[in-house]
């Protein structure tokens, strides 16, 4: 203990000294935590891309709409059904699987409040107001996953509570069977019932009711990267039985549609013949490994070069301190020395430098973690992650024993003829 009081007391002594190494820690560590929150992402991005839709199979498939603006088939009076023979043909195509799958938002009245379930958490994104003026009221604009009946059969979900989707669900036309990802666990419970803006289909108010929740940890590669289905409202893609407003309808599924083939060969020539036949799009077919892997390599560059930032700071951080350290030992030879005499032992005086350490690194951390830890809560729809924090208090303690290091060697050769040599000087 009075170690540590005389610790304090010498650091006193020297207030602006005290100031600025507070000053350069608490910097350092808001420049590192923004650095160790992308680390944290970069690195959990990377290993959800190794351990997700791990086939080669699968293909992306894209479509292009010039050859339709080429052939002018808008003012084809049968566009409506030449677009369904396109969905019903791409369907039950002969090789290979079409699945379509998208995130994106699903309009519903009296949801939750809680930001994380929104796909635009700021005051005036978070809701629509009156959608159109047969359908008047507040709802919310939350996160979801719409997926159509071939992919819920080749990608069945894990269900904690309740059941997945079944083929039936997707010709429901009153109530449309819905599931809730882990994080609605305790604030829903299956058979709840909401009103929703079904602007997809009928333009109309439609019950949705939770007929499953998800265990925890479940996630999707999607072409802009990797989503958690946590905090996702996933949602049947309703079957397409007729030509009325189909373009409309057929346009969601179709911008993300994805392909499962043992033969890309066979699969592409028999896409392309409807193609071509129907006029109305080019397809192209993309290997998801191969965009995946584009993601993963991607990734790892971002990930180096975080991790690299975050050295620079470390090193920022450790060079300031243990230059005082030193200075401060070579100024206080003869006083150390003194101590010695007076029955202080080396251990004594090491553990008043380490004290100073720990004060120094322990004040300028706090401080630089609490303003960003304000710094995220004022951004609107951010959770502070907790991992910082810990990665940070780790990095503290590593720090410590760094710094210490260099000190505390010096420290062992200290002897008391360096009492004789500084009163001789």
């Amino acid at each position: 203990m009075n170690n540590l009081k005389y610790a304090v007391n010498e650091m006193v002594k020297k207030p602006l000294i005290l100031i600025l190494i507070i000053l350069q820690t608490a910097i350092g560590t808001c420049i590192l935590s923004p650095g160790i929150l992308q680390s944290i992402k970069a690195y959990d991005l990377y290993t959800k891309s190794k351990n997700t839709l791990n086939r080669n199979d699968m293909y992306s498939i894209s479509y292009s709409d010039s050859f339709r603006k080429e052939k002018n088939i808008d003012k084809d009076p049968d566009k409506g059904e030449k677009i369904f023979s396109l969905y019903k043909k791409l369907k039950t195509l002969n090789n290979g699987t079409v699945v379509s799958y998208n995130f994106s938002n699903i309009i519903i009245e009296k949801f939750t409040d809680k930001d994380k379930f929104y796909s635009n958490p700021t005051d005036k994104g978070k809701y629509v107001l009156n959608p159109i003026d047969s359908v008047q009221g507040k709802f919310s604009d939350i996160k979801a996953l719409y997926v159509d009946n071939s992919y819920a059969s080749n990608f069945p979900f894990n269900i904690e509570n309740g059941r997945t989707l079944k083929k039936e669900d997707f010709d429901s036309e009153d109530v449309y069977p819905i599931l809730l990802g882990a994080d609605y666990k305790g604030i829903y419970k299956i058979g709840d019932e909401f009103e929703h803006f079904d602007y997809r289909n009928s333009m109309s108010l439609k019950k949705l009711k939770v007929v499953g929740i998800l265990d925890r940890y479940q996630y999707m590669f999607d072409r802009s990267g990797i989503e958690t289905l946590d905090d996702k409202v996933i949602c049947p893609i309703q079957d397409i039985k007729s030509s009325e407003n189909c373009n409309e309808k057929v346009m969601p599924w179709l911008s993300s549609i994805n392909l499962i083939t043992s033969n890309k060969n066979k699969s592409a020539e028999e896409i392309r013949s409807i193609s071509d036949t129907l006029g109305l799009y080019s397809f192209n077919l993309i290997s998801m490994q191969k965009e995946k892997q584009n993601l993963i390599n991607f990734t790892r560059k971002d990930l180096k070069a975080a991790l690299l930032l975050n050295l620079v700071i470390l090193l920022f951080i450790a060079f300031g301190i243990i230059t005082v350290q030193l200075n401060s030992i070579k100024d206080k030879r003869i006083e150390y020395g003194t101590h010695l005499l007076c029955g202080a032992s080396k251990k004594d005086i090491i553990l008043r430098n380490i004290y100073s350490v720990v004060i120094y690194l322990g004040i300028g951390t706090l401080i630089g973690s609490y303003i960003e830890y304000k710094k995220l809560m004022m951004n609107d729809g951010h959770d502070y992650d907790s991992r910082v924090f810990i990665v940070i208090f780790v990095i503290y303690l590593i720090l410590v024993i760094i710094i210490s290091y260099v000190p505390c060697r010096k420290l062992k050769k200290l002897q008391v003829n360096d009492v004789v040599r500084g009163l001789s000087e």
